[in-house]
């Protein structure tokens, strides 16, 4: 009795992973054993789908590493460039505590003495001599870099910088006060009125710029241990 051949193992394999679809619907037809390829077929689709999840899982892992490694490489590179303007923001505060702290301790001797020639005169001078003490005496060309520099004030703390506008507005006051001109002919009572009111407000600059110098100092100290507050 003649049968058809089977199809041997080696024929079903035949067909490729990527034809596997086209291949079933052949082997479903000739085969017996097509129930027993299906299954095959199928775990090595559900293979290949579970491979394609490791892949996808390991790729999105990997996608986040490589983001994480940059996010922490930016947060690295940021907090190094503010520790960098830190320092060169603290050495700028140095420098100008340096020449700030001289201005202001030549300042705050001129102005002890001029508010102490003042009342003095006021005690003992004529007008004229009271008004020479007056115009004369009062310190000038002080805080001169302070003036020019006054901008570079935000590299201090704010209490810093409010001691240091504080003194420089004081001594902008004094600079305006009147001149030699404004009191010609002025009797003796407006001249001492005069001085008293300068001498008053020259020990409240005198008491401003040495504020000013005791909040500066640690800075200028970094450099010169030596120097000192009033």
């Amino acid at each position: 009795m003649s049968t058809k051949s089977r199809p041997s193992a080696g024929f079903c394999f035949a067909a490729t992973f990527l034809q596997i679809d086209e291949f079933l619907g052949v082997v479903l037809m000739i085969c017996p054993m097509a129930v027993d390829w299906g299954d095959v077929a199928t775990w090595f689709s559900g293979v290949a789908a579970f491979s394609a999840v490791v892949v996808a899982l390991m790729t999105g892992k990997e996608a986040r590493r490589i983001a994480q490694e940059a996010r922490n490489a930016a947060d690295e590179a940021a907090a190094a460039e503010r520790a960098r303007s830190k320092a060169a923001r603290h050495d700028q505060a140095v420098c100008l505590a340096l020449v700030f702290h001289h201005e202001l301790w030549l300042l705050h001797g001129l102005l002890c003495d001029y508010a102490a020639a003042l009342r003095d005169g006021i005690e003992r001078a004529d007008r004229d001599e009271l008004l020479l003490i007056l115009i004369w005496r009062k310190p000038q060309d002080s805080l001169t870099l302070l003036t020019r520099m006054a901008e570079s004030f935000e590299v201090f703390e704010r209490d810093t910088r409010a001691l240091l506008f504080t003194a420089l507005s004081g001594w902008v006051s004094i600079r305006q006060a009147p001149s030699a001109e404004d009191l010609r002919g002025a009797p003796m009572e407006i001249v001492k009125a005069g001085a008293i009111s300068t001498a008053k407000t020259a020990d409240a600059i005198a008491t401003a710029c040495a504020r000013a110098i005791r909040a500066i100092l640690p800075l200028a100290q970094e450099v010169r241990p030596e120097l000192t507050a009033p």
